[in-house]
């Protein structure tokens, strides 16, 4: 429920899964998970319009290793090292399949972190772009 506030264990339960990583792509008619947090000191800096209708959320950075030793310096590629869509390029390829072939917005359930282990639900959204 919208705006309800619930324990990371309720969340995951709701959701069926543990939830681990900041964004969770699902084909519809499923919806896919988005983790945020616009607390100081936050890994990324995701934000919502004044009215809550609009989410900008920056997706996954790169991983640490020896070409890329900040992850920050660079987005996650759309593509993995198996030739597998990593989740970013699973959400590139539905923004421009959306765009391009006027397909149905993704649907998103969007919770944000409080603080440790406390979460709110933001209810549902559309990735449109």
């Amino acid at each position: 429920m919208k705006d309800e506030i619930i324990s990371y264990w309720e969340m995951c339960s709701l959701q069926g899964m543990s939830l681990q990583r900041g964004m969770y792509f699902r084909n519809l008619p499923a919806h896919g998970i988005i983790l945020m947090s616009r607390r100081p000191n936050a890994p990324y800096d995701d934000t919502m319009s004044s009215d809550e209708s609009v989410l900008l959320y920056e997706g996954h950075d790169v991983r640490r290793n020896k070409d890329f030793p900040e992850p920050k310096s660079s987005d996650q590629l759309r593509i993995d090292v198996n030739g597998k869509p990593t989740e970013n390029g699973r959400f590139d390829d539905w923004t421009d399949s959306y765009e391009t072939r006027r397909i149905d917005p993704a649907v998103f359930r969007m919770y944000e972190k409080m603080r440790t282990g406390i979460w709110t639900d933001r209810g549902l959204y559309l990735l449109k772009d």
